[in-house]
């Protein structure tokens, strides 16, 4: 018999334990990855179809003698944000699984400084053998492949325009290729430089609000968030909301409410924080007033910072005018524009 019949014939033995495989492999992974606080862009995977393997085989003619010889059957693709986590997601798959080291290859250094590409790292693998799956499964083998997503956008660019090695190609065309490879590499080590500077500015951010050095910090979406978090004012004025409500305490982003502050003339920490102070009381009182209507299950930085705009716009000297544009910077429907300057009307006239 043929090995190209051997080998469809065996698929066809196989196919179902090749679905378990595809699927334990690609959950154990995610899981682990998640598990590793691992921010991926994307775990995909496929299983190779018969017509695949049939016409690999007859490409590959006489090199498959059996199923297991072909080791991409089961396929798992990690695309990673950062070059970084390519080599901290490999560590995890080194640690779940079994690697056949003589068939895999990291082609980032495979790649010679005069060939042109962007490659990603490539496992051959197989579950182990150690009780924990059926021996059936861990027989046979499975492919990882990680990348970063500019090392996915090369791949599957070159992929679309059909070059798939140097050999061949034009002398100009080599050149361009090696030109985007080189682009793209830096433009991963930038991407890395930037997010080291930005986790380096919320830390020296969050610093600063703990040792309340932080007033003169324009609010962004980090300063405001970090605000939110370690503020010892802020915190106080959560503390008492809480008490008053009973509520739960939950952590989101700030930042919808960047252009409402400014808008009321916040521009740094520090007019932030000098709101908070001179409006705390009016913050608990209409949290107070909220209470008779509705119950607070759910405490967020948000619905304090809402409170915060509202007592600004009641105790505050706004115009009617400049109260209506304050409502026109997050909501577009003039009819309830007009609600809520009555309401704000409403209260004022009762202080």
């Amino acid at each position: 018999m043929k090995t190209e019949s051997i080998c469809l014939s065996e698929y066809d033995e196989k196919l179902e334990l090749y679905k378990k495989l595809e699927e334990l492999v690609a959950n154990r992974l995610s899981t682990a990855i998640m598990e590793g606080y691992i921010s991926v862009m994307q775990i995909s995977h496929r299983l190779k179809e018969r017509s695949s393997v049939e016409e690999k085989n007859r490409r590959k003619a006489n090199k498959y003698l059996s199923i297991t010889d072909m080791t991409d059957i089961v396929g798992i693709r990690v695309i990673c944000y950062f070059s970084d986590q390519v080599d901290e997601t490999a560590k995890i798959v080194e640690k779940l699984f079994d690697i056949d080291w003589e068939n895999s290859i990291d082609k980032r250094a495979a790649l010679a400084p005069t060939t042109f590409g962007y490659l990603s790292l490539h496992y051959t693998c197989r579950l182990k053998s150690d009780g924990t799956y059926d021996p059936e499964l861990c027989e046979l083998p499975f492919e990882i492949q990680i990348r970063s997503v500019l090392q996915h956008t090369w791949a599957e660019i070159e992929h679309d325009l059909g070059y798939k090695s140097e050999f061949g190609v034009p002398y100009h065309i080599r050149r361009e290729f090696s030109r985007i490879a080189g682009v793209l590499e830096v433009a991963d080590e930038l991407f890395l430089n930037i997010r080291k500077g930005v986790t380096d500015y919320v830390e020296d951010v969050r610093n600063r609000i703990r040792n309340d050095e932080a007033d003169d910090l324009l609010l962004d979406v980090n300063t405001i968030n970090e605000f939110t978090r370690n503020s010892a004012v802020w915190q106080d004025l959560m503390d008492k909301v809480v008490g008053l409500s009973g509520g739960e305490r939950i952590d989101v982003s700030s930042e919808t409410f960047l252009p409402q502050l400014k808008h009321l003339g916040m521009n740094n920490l520090g007019d932030l924080k000098t709101t908070v102070i001179n409006h705390r009381d009016h913050v608990l009182s209409l949290v107070k007033e909220s209470l008779a209507y509705f119950e607070m299950d759910e405490l967020s930085s948000n619905m304090i910072l809402y409170y915060l705009c509202q007592a600004c716009l009641i105790w505050g000297d706004y115009t009617d005018k400049q109260i209506e544009e304050f409502f026109a910077v997050s909501e577009k429907d003039k009819n309830k524009i007009k609600r809520q300057v009555e309401r704000v009307k409403s209260k004022r006239a009762k202080i």
